[in-house]
């Protein structure tokens, strides 16, 4: 799973092709929606053609997968991963307005996981990504990072639960 410069260079315009549709998309419109499809079959040939599926899955999984641990079923994917992404993202030092409209636009819930869960996620995040072997991402240093505590999670996801 070595770092390939081209495949991340694909994978980021698949993203943004994403992020151009989330509008349209998210209003159930058969372009945006289409668009939306074609996105998710590239970005799955995408991970078929280099063997693994790192490019789609860092960090923001993780911290859903932990999430699926902590609390009550029926939560759907989107609404577990969606704030890993906005968290992972915020943590990586990006810009996460484009991320944020594109999940609003599309009706990601951002904001039901408690401030409570949400940093209990964070703070054992490194241990899990090590037990369970996990590909290396801002997960696995965490701890190092000062600034996990002063995140403004509302300011990130909306008023939470």
């Amino acid at each position: 799973m070595a770092y390939l410069k081209t495949i991340a260079s694909i994978a980021d315009s698949i993203l943004q092709e994403a992020i151009d549709c989330a509008e349209t998309a998210g209003k159930g419109d058969e372009k945006g929606l289409k668009r939306l499809l074609d996105c998710l079959l590239l970005q799955a040939q995408l991970c078929n053609q280099i063997g693994h599926a790192r490019p789609e899955e860092g960090s923001e999984h993780y911290f859903a997968y932990l999430a699926e641990n902590l609390v009550s079923g029926g939560r759907s994917h989107g609404e577990l991963v969606g704030p890993g992404i906005l968290i992972m993202a915020k943590l990586q030092g990006q810009d996460i307005s484009s991320l944020k409209r594109a999940l609003n636009a599309c009706h990601v819930p951002l904001a039901n996981l408690s401030e409570e869960v949400i940093h209990k996620i964070l703070t054992d995040l490194p241990r899990y990504v090590q037990t369970h072997n996990l590909p290396f991402g801002i997960a696995h240093r965490l701890s190092e990072l000062n600034k996990v505590h002063h995140l403004e999670l509302e300011d990130i996801l909306g008023p939470l639960s």
